[in-house]
């Protein structure tokens, strides 16, 4: 019988909202919302409190696809790591909603940017991508 059970080996952190309200002291400089950095301690918990309210109990701490701000990351296997990851690179430098995609660019695969990256990336992988007509390989071009 094959074993078709995903194998886990990549966690991604995250913070919990209640608890970094607790230590907001520790946080100064560490938040940024808005395009603008959290510097006092009224500012992060306000910013946290926020978050609270929209349901929000844990914050990403880096790009997870499927994150959840109920339970965090739902572990993923090196692969799926390593792929998403490479999206994400591709995703970042065609987004052209930068200002939403700070905010919680990599957790979901419905951004356009995100979809469209993922075309890139699997065109590369089996060697379709598009190279402006030469007949060369991305590695020999």
């Amino acid at each position: 019988m094959e074993n078709t059970e995903r194998k886990i080996n990549i966690m991604h952190t995250c913070m919990n909202v209640s608890g970094a309200i607790k230590n907001a002291k520790s946080l100064k400089g560490c938040i940024e919302e808005n395009g603008e950095t959290l510097e006092t301690v009224a500012e992060i918990r306000a910013c946290l409190n926020r978050h609270l309210a929209a349901g929000r109990r844990v914050l990403p701490l880096c790009d997870c696809l499927g994150f959840s701000f109920q339970t965090g990351c739902p572990g993923h296997s090196e692969a799926d790591a390593k792929r998403h990851k490479a999206i994400m690179k591709i995703a970042r430098a065609i987004c052209t909603e930068e200002q939403t995609c700070k905010r919680w660019c990599g957790l979901t695969d419905d951004c356009e940017a995100y979809r469209a990256a993922t075309k890139i990336y699997e065109e590369r992988q089996n060697g379709t991508a598009h190279n402006g007509g030469d007949s060369r390989s991305e590695a020999e071009a």
